[in-house]
């Protein structure tokens, strides 16, 4: 019914849960998702919970399910909303870093989800600690652009790029590659073999600093670490696009500190973000 597979004036619902942007530990973000507050739901006991979720993201899936109405896939959070969204800095503009050192992460899809290159540039803060500011684009095939309203909206805005035809398009992002290479000082290019060995091989015939990155559990774990050190003090920067916070939302679980996709339709390829050169971003800390 809700997604308008089947039409029936018959019925009728109301559905209460917390508006896109409210603060899920407000109380008034509470009151606003639960009707019976008060008469039947015990307002001391919910605070308490919200306490509980607010520092530990394995129970803020569970939260927002049981008492925002918020529906995630996850069994656990892989990252804090709080400490995601304090990360927000105004006036991050790719423009900016021109001819800057950085990594770009890649992550390419097999066939039908989306494939997103993500550039990282490290700089020290006055701390002599390593900041690290991350831009984003991506693509996805034309036919899958209806499995999800929200695609259509970010393509009309531009964060989006839609490719003709039913599978990945590599010779567009192949482009993308050239084209950061020839804007940035790209020091790595890292690739997960599974999915990349042509596309690697055809770079590095251009020159193009390809790395090999396996993703599995002894490469992701350290690194996933790192960026959740980084975004605690504040040492990581993501620009705005909006797939950002959709791809590290508790849609991914936790697996010994691997990020796993539960389901690539719901869930944007984002895991590049994570793929740093040995010194990665939080190494320090």
């Amino acid at each position: 019914m809700l997604t308008g597979a089947l039409e029936d004036e018959r019925f009728f619902a109301v559905l209460y849960t917390a508006d896109e942007g409210d603060n899920p530990f407000a109380e008034a973000t509470l009151v606003t998702a639960n009707p019976s507050w008060g008469p039947t739901v015990v307002p001391e006991q919910v605070r308490m919970i919200a306490r509980q979720a607010r520092n530990n993201p394995a129970q803020e899936a569970v939260y927002k399910t049981r008492h925002l109405n918020i529906w995630v896939t996850g069994n656990q959070a892989l990252f804090a909303t709080d400490h995601w969204t304090a990360c927000k800095f105004e006036g991050l503009r790719l423009e900016d870093f021109g001819g800057r050192p950085c990594i770009l992460g890649l992550d390419i899809a097999n066939k039908i989800d989306l494939t997103a290159p993500v550039l990282l540039f490290p700089e020290e803060n006055e701390e002599g600690k390593e900041v690290c500011s991350v831009f984003c684009r991506a693509w996805l095939p034309e036919a899958r652009v209806d499995n999800q309203p929200v695609y259509a909206q970010w393509i009309s805005s531009g964060w989006l790029t839609q490719t003709p035809g039913e599978t990945t398009d590599f010779s567009m992002i192949e482009e993308a590659i050239l084209e950061c290479c020839a804007s940035f000082e790209v020091q790595a290019v890292t690739y997960d073999p599974w999915s990349a060995t042509q596309l690697a091989q055809r770079m590095m015939e251009r020159n193009v600093p390809m790395v090999e990155y396996p993703m599995n559990v002894s490469t992701m774990s350290e690194p996933t670490k790192a960026v959740d050190v980084c975004m605690r003090e504040r040492r990581f920067r993501p620009s705005s696009w909006p797939s950002s916070s959709t791809c590290r939302s508790p849609s991914w679980r936790r697996h010994r500190d691997q990020p796993e996709h539960r389901r690539s339709d719901r869930t944007i390829s984002q895991k590049c973000i994570y793929r740093r050169r040995p010194g990665n971003c939080g190494s320090d800390g």
